[in-house]
């Protein structure tokens, strides 16, 4: 079925809930299937799969907030179940590009302004719960730095600050900033790796860039400044 050409006008509001979640629970069955048989191929295009249909359910004009909303955090639940299923499979680093792609749409989200933001909330959580957990592996891969940090999580903290004036935005941004703190901890645990130096001089290097950009901006949050600038001190210089 593409969910694309479907008519909206001629079918109810519990039609529209009911074909876009059985439609995802299929998905979702099937790359569960592709997973535990390491089907690599069909695996990630099912994240992909998904990051168009949470792109159609969001841009969609004829479905109303509850709609919209729904709809996009199932997509992100599933996939936060699937993407650590990929974890404990030991299929992570051959999928993981696939997997922060289909996370990358809440940063343009976040670009629109509050009102898509807001439709994004649960799957933000949804992948900072992932980012967390794939942070735990023993050595993290080029693509947790390179999109899951630089690309989506830095991405989204950019719009924050310009979008610094709603209050939504300030507390995004605070979540944020404790979840750089959360990846960090996990970084601390670990034994020196090559991969988890470069995200832990990462973190500092964003945390660092929010800070000086809302002082060049003027942007100021009690709050979220003493939160960074004690995170700050509290960064420790790994062995090498």
């Amino acid at each position: 079925m593409d969910l694309t050409k479907v008519n909206y006008k001629n079918i109810s509001y519990h039609q529209e809930i009911y074909i876009r979640t059985t439609y995802l629970s299929t998905l979702y069955d099937i790359i569960e299937r592709s997973i535990e048989l390491e089907k690599i191929d069909i695996t990630r295009r099912g994240f992909l799969s998904i990051q168009k249909i949470s792109l159609s359910v969001a841009n969609d004009e004829n479905l109303d907030d509850y709609v919209r909303q729904r709809i996009v955090e199932n997509s992100y639940l599933i996939t936060k179940f699937l993407a650590l299923k990929c974890v404990e499979k030991g299929i992570y680093r051959m999928v993981s590009e696939a997997i922060f792609y289909s996370f990358s749409l809440i940063r343009h989200a976040f670009k629109k302004g509050a009102y898509y933001a807001s439709l994004y909330d649960r799957a933000l959580q949804y992948f900072f719960v992932t980012l967390i957990e794939i942070a735990k592996e023993d050595s993290i891969d080029i693509n947790y730095w390179n999109i899951g940090l630089n690309d989506i999580m830095w991405g989204i903290a950019e719009e924050c600050l310009y979008h610094f004036n709603d209050q939504y935005f300030q507390n995004t941004l605070e979540h944020i900033i404790g979840k750089f703190d959360n990846i960090k901890k996990v970084i601390e645990s670990k034994e020196n790796k090559l991969d988890n130096e470069k995200t832990y001089f990462l973190i500092r290097v964003h945390l660092e860039t929010i800070l000086n950009t809302m002082n060049q901006r003027n942007l100021h949050n009690t709050e979220i400044e003493e939160k960074i600038s004690s995170l700050l001190k509290d960064f420790k210089e790994k062995e090498k």
